[in-house]
């Protein structure tokens, strides 16, 4: 599972970026592995400092085989 923040924009002040602001989406702040072997469960997810009261969060499960193969998601907004 991770838990993401949506959506969070940056201006850039200097460099090969200055004076343009760059969004990212679905930034990873904390991640999780759990495994399949039983048939219920429960997670715990610290949010980090680097959210702020404006960050939109939202959690993303996913099933990963072996090979790294997703075979399965979803999503849910926090």
């Amino acid at each position: 599972m991770a838990l993401v923040i949506n959506k969070r924009e940056t201006i850039v002040k200097h460099g090969e970026n200055g004076g343009r602001t760059l969004v990212n989406s679905n930034i990873v702040i904390e991640e999780i592995q759990m495994s399949l072997n039983k048939k219920t469960g429960e997670a715990l997810l610290l949010i980090p400092d680097i959210v702020s009261n404006e960050d939109s969060l939202s959690l993303i499960a996913y099933i990963q085989s072996k090979n790294l193969t997703i075979t399965g998601a979803g999503s849910a907004k926090l």
